[in-house]
């Protein structure tokens, strides 16, 4: 398929060439889109290196494709032979692979994290609450400031932060934050007062709220059901915000090679590909996973695995049986160490 050249060349090889490069692979795939695969032979590519995952012709100079299909393999003469006025695509020696699909990733999420506090790969609590500092000091007294992907496991100590560590570098806003694993949510004392969280509020059914052992305040560490309840509360992002979202996201995914998804978020995020797939302007091929809070719906209207075309198609249901480790909510059989 046509999106086998989303990565056709070796990203950074010479400064500033592999994102001049990849720029033409788009503005050429985005033209065969527009298109609609109606000319013969939509676009060859030649003089690469062109890893074709077929045993019996591993590698090649060209390809010709179609369509959305590839009809030619070859040496970059033969495949250009017959085909004259079709767009070229010349990879310069470059390696062109298969487009790749993540069999397991949250795209929307993703690309609203883009916009968000990012605490990826953060080393300790206070690199973490610097990133926290510096968004903070751009936003309006009362505003929500919302991120993701902090990871205890990867600080020292360990251990879980704090919703006074929150306090003391965003004191004006409400702030939460999710953790890598997407079960546990940060959050600051403002925040537990808005959500209506305190030392008298029960922990919901499949969910916790960490509590001070001394007091029984909620520590600012919510688990599992209750971090999914309080983002029930957080304001979430419009339609062209999560469109934005989806974009972006397919920006960067497509930059590293991967040309479908499986997606496993909700109702809005299908939505959002779904307005997308409208228009013709969907990046890449998503095949998109059902939450369980949409799966009644679904069976009410007899939606099946499979329902869609190449370019978005429902998937299965993705349920969880617990927790998951990086949160320590997973059951386990011996008790996790230094937690009782």
């Amino acid at each position: 398929q046509y999106t086998l050249f989303a990565r056709a060349v070796q990203q950074r090889q010479i400064a500033g060439r592999a994102e001049r490069d990849y720029t033409e692979v788009k503005r050429v795939l985005t033209w065969m889109r527009a298109r609609g695969g109606s000319m013969s032979g939509d676009l060859i590519a030649v003089n690469g290196a062109i890893h074709t995952m077929d045993a019996a012709q591993p590698r090649v100079e060209a390809v010709a494709i179609e369509g959305g299909r590839i009809v030619a393999l070859g040496d970059s003469a033969d495949v250009r032979a017959g085909r004259r006025g079709t767009p070229l695509l010349d990879l310069a020696g470059h390696a062109a692979v298969p487009g790749l699909t993540d069999a397991h990733l949250h795209l929307v999420m993703y690309g609203l994290s883009l916009q968000q506090v990012d605490l990826r790969a953060t080393r300790s609590l206070s690199e973490a609450l610097e990133r926290v500092r510096a968004r903070a000091a751009t936003a309006r007294p009362g505003e929500w400031l919302t991120g993701r992907g902090w990871d205890r496991n990867l600080w020292s100590p360990p251990d879980f932060p704090t919703r006074r560590a929150l306090d003391s570098v965003a004191p004006a806003n409400l702030v939460a934050l999710s953790s890598k694993d997407e079960h546990a949510l940060w959050v600051n004392s403002a925040a537990l007062r808005a959500l209506g969280v305190g030392a008298a509020t029960a922990d919901p059914e499949g969910g916790r709220i960490v509590r001070d052992a001394g007091t029984g305040e909620p520590t600012g560490i919510l688990l599992e059901r209750a971090a999914n309840e309080a983002w029930g509360h957080i304001p979430a992002p419009g339609p062209q915000e999560m469109r934005r979202a989806v974009l972006a996201a397919a920006e960067r995914a497509l930059s590293l090679g991967l040309t479908g998804v499986h997606d496993c978020e909700g109702g809005a995020e299908l939505a959002a590909f779904m307005g997308l797939w409208r228009e013709g302007a969907l990046p890449l091929r998503v095949y998109a996973h059902l939450a369980r809070e949409g799966l009644d719906a679904a069976v009410a209207l007899g939606l099946r695995s499979g329902f869609g075309d190449e370019w978005l198609r429902v998937g299965h249901l993705k349920l969880f049986a617990d927790g998951s480790l990086g949160s320590r909510t997973a059951d386990m059989l011996e008790p996790y160490e230094g937690d009782p």
